[in-house]
């Protein structure tokens, strides 16, 4: 077993840089497949939580240039650490941009988006721990009928075009179900549309694809065989 494998199995130690902060937490994988993708509890001493306590008694315009400087102050305790993975800087950049470009889907379609950090020597960026599931991760009595998922993904690509922008890899993964609704994840192969001429055509192309592969998920008896 390699060091990437035992870490999507077992939790681990990691500090990270971000902004003034430095951050101390315990991680592990989220899947065996996506080997740069955390799930990051903090660790607050009691110094940071004397700090939290007094933070929350300033007003908002306070807050801010603190928030600016430190913000790892101002982040939940449970997130999600994406790191760059070895000469992906163009896909790496592209999520930022999407994710600031898409600010107001953040929280709704796709996750919130807090900042780029750094974490062994290397860029990382931190995004909302949404929980949720991949479609083929339900179980019974769980499961969507795929009429409901093409309903949830039709709601999710509608506000997704309305910003221009369009998914790019359309696996099963990189939808994940939470409560009611579609939020979508890996926005590094999110692209902008240059003609919206097509644009309806290649969304129900897109949809109808995934809800084939839903099925064949489905039809193989709940196995992650269609994934992908």
């Amino acid at each position: 077993m390699d060091s990437e494998e035992w870490k999507c199995k077992h939790e681990f130690a990691v500090k990270i840089y971000y902004g003034w902060n430095i951050i101390y937490g315990v991680a592990h994988g989220t899947d065996c497949d996506h080997h740069n993708v955390l799930h990051l509890t903090l660790q607050r001493d009691a110094f940071d939580c004397a700090i939290l306590w007094f933070l929350q008694w300033l007003p908002a315009t306070l807050q801010a240039p603190i928030r600016y400087f430190c913000p790892g102050y101002f982040l939940p305790p449970n997130v999600i650490l994406k790191k760059l993975k070895p000469e992906w800087d163009e896909e790496f950049d592209r999520e930022k941009t999407m994710y600031k470009r898409l600010r107001p889907l953040q929280g709704r379609v796709i996750p919130m988006y807090h900042g780029e950090a750094r974490c062994d020597r290397t860029r990382a960026i931190i995004l909302e721990e949404i929980g949720g599931v991949p479609p083929y991760g339900l179980r019974p009595p769980f499961l969507l009928p795929p009429d409901e998922y093409r309903r949830r993904l039709e709601v999710a690509y509608q506000a997704l075009c309305g910003f221009g922008v369009m998914t790019g890899d359309d696996q099963l993964g990189n939808t994940l179900i939470l409560d009611d609704k579609v939020v979508f994840v890996d926005l590094e192969n999110l692209f902008e549309v240059e003609d919206y001429k097509d644009l309806d055509g290649w969304v129900r192309s897109t949809i109808k694809h995934l809800v084939d592969r839903y099925k064949v998920f489905l039809q193989s008896g709940n196995s992650p065989r269609g994934r992908h």
